[in-house]
């Protein structure tokens, strides 16, 4: 008969030795504690969406004279900014078209300077970034992870970014829909990224604040994150296991 192997239960208070298969149930770790550590030991990647997540939300003077500009309130104007988000991000609308298009939807017209006008304040209202999430990225990506900033974006806006932001190195890669003509949530732009990372989807971790975007990402097997405050985003890391949390103010 083969020897039995005994080990030393130190936990709650019993110093008694068990043979390790009838170890007390408080002690044996769950199928969803096994699950959750396999999760966080095979995480060697961070993929990190930029509008609502990376990038504040824009400031309230921002909405109100772009809607101003239409003659619509603020909810009329996020409706209509939507509308033809996807064709501007994939590269198919240019930016000068995008907001002609949107005045048409309004019911009105810009000139060519409001025109111009509004591009730049497009830029401006996502161009505020929330520093303790990218000094958390600057960490992980210190400590070994490899990180990825995935984003919808048209080329306008990441002309200003790779020419501006110098927080883009904390990055080892930045894919924007415009330039690879792919837009989240196409399960293609996940596969792309994680080709570029050099990595397989079970060993990534996915954090966006769409649940159309997680839901895919989900999907093909990505550890993900919904996102909504700083505080919630830590709490669910602590969930998982990881143990690199955000600086919260």
């Amino acid at each position: 008969m083969a020897a039995e192997t005994y080990c030393r239960c130190d936990r709650l208070g019993d110093t008694r030795s068990y043979p390790a298969a009838e170890l007390p149930p408080q002690v044996q770790m769950s199928a969803q504690e096994q699950s959750d550590q396999r999760k966080r030991e095979e995480i060697r990647a961070v993929v990190v969406d930029y509008d609502l997540v990376l990038c504040r939300s824009p400031r309230e003077e921002h909405v109100d004279r772009m809607a101003t500009a239409f003659g619509v309130d603020h909810h009329t104007f996020w409706r209509l900014y939507e509308q033809n988000r996807g064709p501007l991000d994939k590269g198919d609308l240019t930016p000068a078209a995008y907001w002609k298009s949107l005045a048409r939807d309004a019911g009105s017209k810009v000139d060519a300077f409001t025109n111009e006008r509004l591009q730049d304040l497009g830029i401006d209202m996502w161009d505020s970034t929330e520093q303790p999430l990218l000094e958390w990225v600057q960490t992980l990506q210190a400590v070994g992870y490899k990180t990825a900033l995935l984003s919808n974006s048209h080329l306008r806006f990441v002309a200003h970014l790779r020419q501006n932001r110098p927080w883009l190195r904390f990055f080892d890669v930045c894919v924007f829909s415009a330039e690879v003509r792919l837009i989240k949530p196409d399960p293609a732009i996940f596969r792309y990224t994680l080709e570029k990372l050099g990595t397989d989807s079970s060993s990534v971790l996915f954090i966006d604040d769409r649940f159309s975007n997680v839901s895919v990402a989900r999907f093909l097997g990505i550890e993900s994150i919904r996102f909504t405050t700083l505080i919630q985003l830590n709490k669910e890391l602590t969930d998982l296991g990881f143990s690199h949390l955000v600086r919260t103010p």
